[in-house]
């Protein structure tokens, strides 16, 4: 079965559709042009009937004749399509009808495909997109060239909005770059700021392969994340106009308080009139220690601009206090730690079906996460005395 899981497209003798309608259309030509790809459904319909004919236990054995039928199903099917769209485009240039809409769809499906993986995904944790895709999902080119210039300020990422030229995209995806990106921080803040009911856009990890035809081993990380609907922050505080509302506003700080964020400047906020405040919108560099330096040298490590608006000085309102005074702290730690757990188990198992191997990761600064990275950050922080002690 070696090349089972080979991508179709690599099995075609042609991928150019002028020569594909030749081959079609010439005796023996199609046996020709499917000759890789037909022997890999042969292979597979061979081994189905080994799996029927062992008398031995076989453990799981319809689960197992049941996958050899969706990947037979699969390569026979791209066949199919294939041969269909071709004898489409022919008929249809016959008739002097345009064949446009086959012609793009066959192109789809011969062009070399990228895989996307991430622990988000609720059915499959697999997905074969286009190559073209996936390298904007990375704001590449095809020849792995930002589209943007980012050579100027390196501590930046290259990060591209999705669906482009839209008032208001829905997901931005950041490439891993340097400062390398951090999800298991990412996913700390949200967890915890869902428990308290403070509002900010959720994350994900997503892992992106064969997505240039060179090297096509590589690894390449992205950070997908909902988009937070509204305006700039700085030009929201610089308005008069822009409406504040207390206890928004003030959920936000106290998760500043938990969270301590070492780049909580204008830029990482956005201003929502849903919820009438700042929301974060970007939160890797947070759980980070109050002070650094020698004793004698000791500097605050916390910024956030939410620190340095009129409304800081304005007291809790009361709506917030009765929140914080009957959640139980131990049960909200209990939760969110629960909720670390489930997803460092799920990011090992991404990293499991990886066969995560660092040297293969193309990155502008490898990765480092360890095996429990959800856990290795809490113990420099006092978050979870703070969170005890602030009720």
């Amino acid at each position: 079965m070696k090349g089972s899981l080979c991508p179709p497209e690599k099995l075609i003798k042609e991928r150019n559709i002028r020569d594909i309608k030749r081959g079609l259309s010439e005796p023996g030509g199609e046996n020709q042009l499917f000759q890789e790809l037909d022997r890999v459904v042969s292979s597979t319909s061979g081994l189905k009937e080994k799996v029927k004919d062992f008398l031995g236990p076989i453990l799981q054995r319809q689960e197992i004749l049941a996958s050899l039928d969706l990947v037979e199903a699969f390569y026979q099917g791209y066949r199919n399509k294939i041969r269909e769209l071709v004898q489409m485009i022919i008929e249809k240039e016959q008739a002097n009808a345009s064949y446009m809409s086959e012609y793009h769809e066959l192109e789809d499906l011969l062009e070399p495909k990228a895989v996307l993986m991430g622990e988000i995904f609720p059915h499959h944790w697999a997905y074969r997109i286009s190559r073209g895709r996936a390298q904007k999902l990375l704001s590449l080119d095809r020849g792995g060239r930002p589209l943007r210039n980012y050579q100027s300020d390196l501590s930046n990422h290259r990060v591209i909005a999705l669906p482009e030229m839209v008032p208001e995209p829905l997901i931005y995806f950041k490439a891993n770059g340097s400062p390398q990106i951090q999800p298991e921080k990412e996913f700390m803040l949200y967890s915890l700021y869902r428990h308290l009911q403070i509002p900010v856009p959720e994350t994900a990890l997503l892992i992106l392969t064969d997505v240039f035809e060179t090297n096509p081993e590589y690894f390449y990380a992205v950070q997908a994340s909902e988009a937070v609907s509204g305006g700039l922050a700085l030009e929201a505080c610089k308005n008069a106009e822009t409406i504040f509302e207390e206890e928004a506003f003030a959920l936000q700080v106290i998760g500043a308080l938990l969270t301590n964020p070492s780049d909580g400047s204008f830029k990482n906020f956005k201003y929502c009139p849903m919820y009438k405040t700042l929301i974060s919108i970007n939160n890797d560099l947070v759980f980070k220690p109050e002070l650094i330096g020698e004793d004698a040298r000791q500097l605050v490590h916390v910024k956030s601009v939410l620190y340095l608006l009129p409304h800081i000085d304005l007291t809790i309102p009361e709506s917030v206090k009765t929140l914080l005074t009957t959640l139980d702290p131990h049960l909200t730690i209990f939760s969110w730690l629960r909720d670390l757990t489930k997803k460092n188990r799920e990011h090992q198992i991404l990293f499991t079906r990886l066969g995560f191997q660092k040297n293969t990761l193309h990155l502008s600064k490898p990765l480092t996460w360890k095996r429990n990275s959800w856990f290795v950050h809490l113990p420099e922080t006092k978050s979870l005395r703070r969170l005890g002690t602030l009720w």
